[in-house]
């Protein structure tokens, strides 16, 4: 990309995680790049276009490291804590694109010119509970693990990162993660704390079926 297209997408992606895909307009980007708004559609065709390529730089990106990972871990355990750093750096280095995944994924989805991208997000959730069966399977994980709602839980904690987390904070986006990585395989609660606990699960409603 040019310098000027660079800077391009950088403006629209922080529009777009400031306002929303919809509300952010052609008009908004262009006067936040100090250009016209006709001078834009000489670097893309339309805002479809800017989300586009910041969408597919994330997820390209994250499915080569997640693909690899999967591939090269040790144990289905080693890979589930290494996708989850993974994730978090990929919160670090696109946190514009994490926030427009999150407030307007449902609706860019639905366009044939994202089709392309929905794919590799499927793509990366395949990963995920590729993953997640192994380490059940394996019993790194408890046999009744709902591995579909586990990856539900570990992606949202996770993606509600962007809305708090900022490089120069308390903690690094590793130290996020590791923290994180820690509270989940291990919790919070001393272990005869987690003993009574885990007696009380019996009382928890059956949860529902995640898609």
């Amino acid at each position: 990309m040019t310098e000027r297209r660079d800077e391009i997408v950088r403006i629209a992606a922080e529009q777009f995680a400031l306002k929303g895909f919809a509300a952010a307009t052609v008009r908004d980007i262009a006067e936040e790049a100090g250009i016209l708004s006709g001078s834009l559609y000489h670097h893309f065709p339309s805002k479809e276009a800017i989300a586009e390529e910041i969408l597919s730089l994330y997820y390209e990106g994250m499915a080569d490291r997640f693909s690899a990972i999967a591939e090269g871990a040790a144990s289905p355990l080693d890979a589930l804590a290494e996708l989850i750093r993974t994730a978090y750096r990929g919160i670090a280095e696109f946190p514009a694109a994490v926030a427009l995944i999150q407030n307007s994924s449902s609706y860019l989805f639905q366009l044939p010119s994202f089709e392309h991208i929905a794919e590799i997000a499927q793509e990366l959730k395949e990963i995920w509970l590729r993953v997640l069966r192994a380490a059940v399977k394996s019993g790194q994980l408890r046999p009744s693990t709902d591995i579909r709602l586990m990856y539900t839980l570990i992606r949202d904690a996770m993606w509600v990162t962007i809305r708090w987390w900022r490089p120069d904070g308390r903690y690094s986006v590793d130290e996020v993660a590791d923290i994180y990585i820690e509270t989940m395989f291990y919790g919070i609660a001393q272990e005869a704390q987690r003993a009574s606990a885990s007696d009380k699960r019996s009382r928890v409603p059956e949860a529902v079926k995640v898609h």
